[in-house]
């Protein structure tokens, strides 16, 4: 300091003043730029948090006259203090607003500068998806398991709750099928789950009420098992409970989707004020009727983080209706239908018999997946669909092959918009409606014989059925036949597979039926005789490379075969080349072969025994047939 005081005493005046300004004009400046950056900042700031509110496409154009700042915006950036960037900046924005000029130039050029770089694009373009890339089919969180039967699914289910538990206390709800069709099921999970809670219990899962179980059943109405949900050392009266639930036979309507509604409802405090997990837990071996419930279900079940789980069958491939084993009150047990299916939103193959040639697994195949609606619902909400029976499985086809014909599980409105933009698909819907009405049956090919009278009873029986067949194949062939010229423009081979196999099936069962009425005409206008009359007593249609019933129904015969010969080539290792192989194989002509059946009542075939009556004789054979017995509405 005192050689600084010494060095400025041997200055003269003139040199200190011109150093003093100097110093001044330097310090002025550092202080004037360090306010214009602020400035620039600040405001940049403003135009950023302006972009962020407003919609790009109505951004209004910035208007550099009236722009002032604000201290608020100040306040955001600084702390308000001596020290902090906004303390500056507003005795600038001051300066700017009275007009001065030097200041105000600069500040505006950086800002246009600034404003324009925030809206310039990046080296790396960023493309919007099309609306293709938001619809399209992505995998969900669920999944569809095949496990070993009930004890399979409650062992995964076990395993499921106790990772829910340990994340924190659980309500598990259960929504049993009260239908007919799942009383053996039902008491299988009964005696399961005793065994569940036990190894929960042993793993100290579910201590201190950290799981609650409750429990509804569902038909045509809901009713609730568990009034408030229960501690699992009382599952036993829970467990009680589900093997006394009442079997209706008289309602056929399966309300599972309003089942496990009521029952969030009901019970949703337990997820907004205690925090639990909830999980839902559907017993059934149907799809459901009351699938207009799904998507606020699956809206309900994503936003409260609330997980489904279905124990179920596997749904029947590409159709509607499954078949189970009923025993009659006599002990008879036979086949009743119930809604089983499809795996798809829309039933896409034609429920249309094999002619000729019966195959019961064919027309029993499994999809390997639940049906639309709940498998859905378990892989929207993050939960499993398991398949614990799936005896129609005598076909197993390629997991990676079938990656490619995965059911679409989109929303149903994403579906029915892209099926109504193209008419082909459009056809194979109208026509497997059509085939739906009511199954058509695989007509007789074995009659009677041992008298003309009785033969042709039995041939005209045979005939009446035929008329209603061929309006209902018309009906299917004239709605196909409209979308031949869209079919090209299908894009996904499982609509591609299923509409040729619909056509290729219909033209084929048509030609068969016109050869067929033929053929019956023909006996009964003119009988054969038999080569032995003592030994033969049956006249019998079988399957042949013949067919003589015109130039249109060979037509018919060669189209139906080039559709049949497109699915085996383009979708080999699916099920509908199965199909189509099947179906080909069998001939589609006829012809009369000679055959011998056993006849009730009947005395050895001696030319002296005594003649009944006709009518007698028929009353008699009624008489020894098995009772009719009324199918059960499951």
């Amino acid at each position: 300091m005192r050689t600084m005081l010494a060095k400025l005493q041997g200055l003269r005046f003139e040199e200190v003043k011109a150093w003093g300004m100097s110093f001044i004009v330097h310090v002025g400046l550092l202080l004037a730029f360090a306010s214009i950056t602020h400035v620039t900042i600040e405001q940049t700031q403003k135009l950023l948090v302006k972009s962020d509110i407003e919609k790009q496409s109505e951004e209004p154009e910035f208007d550099f006259q009236e722009f002032k700042f604000s201290s608020e915006a100040s306040d955001q950036i600084g702390g308000g203090g001596a020290n902090s960037l906004g303390s500056g900046s507003g005795a600038l924005a001051a300066t700017m607003h009275a007009g001065d000029a030097l200041p105000g130039n600069v500040v505006e050029r950086e800002i246009r500068n600034d404003y324009f770089k925030v809206d310039m694009p990046t080296s790396i373009p960023i493309f919007q998806p099309s609306n293709a890339e938001l619809t399209e089919k992505v995998a969900v969180a669920g999944q569809t398991e095949r496990v070993s039967g009930v004890k399979g699914a409650m062992d995964r289910l076990a395993f499921e709750i106790a990772g829910m538990v340990k994340d924190k206390p659980t309500l598990v709800i259960w929504a049993f099928d009260a239908s007919g069709s799942l009383i053996k099921q039902r008491a299988d999970i009964s005696q399961r789950m005793k065994k569940v809670y036990d190894q929960l219990g042993l793993m100290k899962v579910g201590s201190e009420g950290a799981l609650k179980t409750a429990a509804v059943t569902f038909q045509h109405q809901v009713n609730v098992l568990t009034p408030d949900p229960i501690d699992t050392d009382k599952i036993d009266g829970l467990l009680e409970a589900i093997n006394k639930i009442p079997i209706d036979l008289d309602h056929t309507e399966e309300m599972v989707f309003t089942a496990c509604e009521q029952a969030i409802n009901k019970w949703m405090a337990y997820k907004t004020k205690q925090r639990r997990n909830i999980a839902i837990i559907i017993v059934t071996d149907e799809r459901g009727d009351d699938m207009n419930k799904l998507e606020p279900l699956i809206d309900i079940t994503r936003r409260f983080g609330i997980k489904v789980y279905c124990v179920g069958h596997a749904s029947m491939f590409g159709k509607q209706k499954g078949v189970v084993d009923w025993t009659y009150p006599d002990g008879y047990v036979g086949p009743v239908d119930v809604d089983q299916g499809p795996e798809s939103f829309y039933q896409e193959l034609l429920d249309l018999p094999f002619w000729g040639s019966q195959n019961l697994a064919l027309e029993r195949l499994s999809a390997a997946q639940g049906p639309y609606a709940l498998a859905r619902l378990c892989n929207e909400s993050g939960g499993i669909y398991m398949i614990t029976d799936d005896s129609k499985a005598e076909y197993n086809f390629d997991p990676a092959v079938m990656r490619s014909y995965q059911p679409d599980y989109r929303p149903v409105e994403v579906i029915r918009a892209e099926v109504e933009k193209n008419p082909a698909k459009m056809a194979l819907i109208a026509a497997i409606n059509a085939s739906s009405v009511e199954r058509i049956e695989a007509p007789a090919v074995a009659f009677r014989a041992d008298r003309d009278e009785i033969l042709r009873t039995e041939l005209t029986e045979a005939q009446k059925p035929l008329a209603v067949l061929d309006y209902r194949l018309t009906q299917m062939l004239t709605a196909l036949e409209q979308g031949v010229k869209y079919r090209d423009a299908i894009k996904e081979p499982r609509w591609q597979a299923s509409y040729d196999l619909a056509l290729g099936r219909a033209l084929a069962i048509r030609a068969r039926a016109f050869g067929y009425n033929v053929m019956l005409a023909e006996m009964k206008s003119s009988p054969k005789t038999f080569s032995d009359p003592k030994k033969f007593n049956q006249w019998r249609l079988i399957p042949s490379d013949k067919v003589e019933s015109g130039p249109q129904v060979k037509k018919q015969v060669d189209l139906s075969r080039q559709y049949l010969q497109r699915v085996i080539d383009d979708h080999p290792g699916t099920p509908w080349a199965l199909i189509a192989k099947h179906e080909l194989s069998q001939p589609l002509g006829w012809e009369w072969r000679e055959g011998t059946m056993v006849i009730p009542n009947q005395q050895a075939m001696d030319p002296n025994r005594p003649m009944l009556l006709l009518e007698e004789e028929m009353r008699m054979n009624n008489m020894n047939r098995p009772p009719e017995r009324v199918k059960p509405k499951l």
